[in-house]
């Protein structure tokens, strides 16, 4: 299974739409989760900096949302998958305040399946 930058897996439907930037155009601003942390929160990464102009959205579910934030003046752009806008600060808020920068936006309406076709993002089952 294809996996992204942080090698997390990736669905083999979002690896292939993620519109990432060439490797001269990434920063290294790069939040990073580690496997645990995604299991356990509300959101799913779908890709790291993106570039906005050119994401494919066309075969991703109606959830996903653009993190826009800002590092040193640079604006960095990543995909994710959430029920709701607070699910992703929640989980953004401290890692992009530990580089030093701020969210600047989250932006919603991207995508054209519907979600639960896609598959579950939520946490992991309760025992």
């Amino acid at each position: 299974m294809p996996q992204n930058q942080s090698n997390i897996p990736l669905s083999p439907m979002a690896a292939s739409v993620t519109g990432l930037q060439s490797n001269k155009d990434k920063y290294e601003y790069m939040i990073e989760f580690t496997p645990e942390e995604l299991r356990k929160s509300r959101i799913q990464v779908i890709g790291h900096n993106i570039d906005p102009n050119h994401f494919d959205d066309r075969e991703l579910p109606t959830d996903v949302h653009i993190v826009e934030f800002k590092v040193q003046d640079k604006l960095v752009y990543d995909a994710v998958r959430a029920n709701t806008k607070v699910d992703i600060f929640n989980e953004y808020y401290f890692k992009v305040k530990n580089l030093g920068g701020v969210i600047t936006a989250i932006k919603n309406g991207y995508g054209r399946i519907k979600p639960r076709l896609y598959g579950k993002i939520g946490k992991e089952p309760k025992s």
